[in-house]
């Protein structure tokens, strides 16, 4: 007898490296979830942990969990470009190896994905420090909201995402990190592309890694990158919160150090 094909309604991916402290809780709260037709793919980027330990033996016990292991590190943008390759439908979600969901948050998130017809939908968050609770976000939910801040800020959490993946069917590995909010703001400049988020919480952002000096330089690239796109007056108002980020940048860098 044949094997029936398994078509997920969602392809959740994942790139990892060294989290061994972390991915079982991240991937635990996947299989918990409440809907439970999707797939779970995983790009281990040469962990040297116990990490591709854990994700063997998940993948053995839940075949709907696909794990693929790379020889080197490179990177996290090449790795979930390759993963957007081996995905089968077209909803994508994304979760990093230190985050996790609440039990409800595929459910509600495909749901309103579906019944909204937004093109990209993401949730608010808990920021959490060694599992605690410390803060949540406030992120702007209407799509004119998030176009109106997307040039200030990332309107979404990137754990939260959910997307059709028509729309982006890769990253760009000129950025390394941040390269999520690089195609937010591509995206933006369709006018008939819709972006939504929830009010529920239903993620928990870790905040145990500091923020890096890569990713705060590659925020700034990208911002001076879709300045060209603006307005005048949004134009010069985004010249000036951009060397506002950069005089804070030197005074945490340098003026701290002295």
């Amino acid at each position: 007898m044949k094997k029936k094909k398994y078509n997920p309604k969602i392809s959740i991916i994942m790139v990892v490296h060294n989290e061994e402290s972390t991915v079982m809780r991240s991937i635990k709260s996947i299989l918990n979830q409440n809907f439970n037709k999707f797939e779970l793919l995983i790009f281990d980027n040469n962990s040297i942990d116990k990490t591709k330990f854990f994700l063997r033996n998940m993948s053995f016990r839940d075949k709907r969990i696909k794990v693929f292991f790379s020889k080197k590190n490179i990177g996290l943008t090449k790795g979930l470009n390759f993963l957007l390759k081996k995905t089968k439908s077209e909803i994508i979600a994304r979760i990093d190896g230190d985050d996790y969901w609440n039990s409800n948050k595929l459910r509600l998130q495909f749901r309103f994905f579906n019944w909204t017809n937004r093109n990209v939908v993401g949730t608010n968050t808990f920021y959490v420090k060694k599992y605690k609770k410390i803060s949540s976000s406030n992120l702007p939910l209407l799509d004119r909201e998030i176009r109106k801040k997307i040039l200030f800020s990332n309107p979404f959490i990137h754990s939260s995402i959910m997307f059709n993946k028509k729309y982006l069917k890769s990253y760009d590995i000129n950025y390394l990190k941040c390269q999520d909010y690089d195609a937010w703001l591509k995206l933006s400049l369709n006018k008939n592309f819709k972006f939504r988020n929830i009010n529920r919480k239903l993620t928990y952002h870790s905040l145990d890694k500091s923020l890096s000096l890569q990713s705060i330089l590659s925020e700034l690239k990208i911002r001076f990158k879709h300045l060209k796109h603006l307005e005048l007056a949004n134009l010069i108002i985004s010249i000036i919160f951009i060397f506002y980020l950069i005089l804070v940048l030197f005074f945490k860098l340098v003026i701290k150090k002295k």
